[in-house]
């Protein structure tokens, strides 16, 4: 399925976005805003409107929309296993901090579980409330 040329019509509004008071220091030259180009209101405290326009978009013609579904999802998957990994990571250097409050570093793994055991004790999750 390729898509064909057809118009697109929506609104579009230039916000200005305050610098934070370090950048300004920095660089004093700095205009104090930025400007975003935005569809709906920006979640940075002080933003202000300063101008709405409808803009009308031409779809490409001939874009392979099964090619770039999949690329989209292969794009999800690379940032979802990125976060995945970055989780593990995090708990792996919780668990080694741990061990080491726990005892010396050459202990064996035998050892790690019974100290994790007694860190641990009988404690059990929350509920879901």
């Amino acid at each position: 399925m390729h898509t064909k040329s057809e118009p697109v019509t929506g609104s579009i509004q230039i916000w200005a976005i305050p610098r934070s008071t370090y950048e300004l220091a920095q660089n004093p030259e700095l205009s104090p805003f930025t400007y975003q180009l935005c569809t709906s209101t920006p979640w940075q405290t002080g933003a202000v409107r300063v101008s709405t326009h409808e803009v009308t978009l031409y779809v490409p013609a001939g874009v392979n929309l099964l090619a770039a579904a999949l690329e989209t999802l292969e794009l999800k998957k690379k940032e979802a296993f990125d976060y995945y990994a970055r989780q593990v990571k995090e708990v792996d250097e919780q668990v080694q901090q741990l061990l080491r409050l726990a005892g010396p570093s050459h202990a064996s793994p035998e050892e790690n579980e019974a100290n994790a055991d007694a860190l641990v004790g009988d404690w059990e999750p929350e509920a879901a409330v």
